[in-house]
């Protein structure tokens, strides 16, 4: 009578940490499955040639890629996101993320800089600095 109650346990513990294992590894595999890999080229509007240093963020958070030399980037997102794309003097541009595969054309922005201010630091011995100085002097005419 022992014997056949031990039996019965070790056989529902056996069956217990089956039913356990391959709950955990369903839950790896959903948790897994709701991100999405997105890829694809940017390209300027203007010309059509791919766009190297693109910002590709994922909306609301820090995560993000930017594109390599030939405007093509890689990303792992959830599912349901949205991504924005972003470079200087291009106007942003936010996508949902629907497909496995986003070429994006970006506009040139309409708003520029104002005004640019060029500082530059250095040292120069004086003997090399007169060579490039110029200076000249316009009479006023009377």
């Amino acid at each position: 009578m022992k014997k056949t109650k031990i039996k019965l346990m070790q056989k529902n513990l056996r069956l217990y940490s089956f039913c356990v294992f391959i709950f955990t590894c369903l839950s790896v595999l959903n948790t897994h499955a709701q991100n999405k890999k997105v890829s694809g080229t940017v390209i300027g509007a203007e010309d059509g040639q791919p766009i190297p240093g693109v910002n590709v963020m994922i909306d609301g958070t820090i995560l993000g890629s930017s594109t390599d030399f030939d405007g093509f980037y890689s990303i792992e997102v959830p599912s349901g996101s949205t991504l924005v794309y972003s470079y200087i003097g291009m106007e942003e541009t936010k996508i949902l993320v629907s497909e496995a595969t986003h070429n994006v054309i970006m506009k040139a922005s309409t708003t520029g800089l104002d005004e640019v201010i060029v500082v530059g630091y250095g040292t120069m011995k004086k003997r090399e600095r007169d060579h490039w100085k110029a200076t000249a002097y316009i009479a006023p005419q009377e």
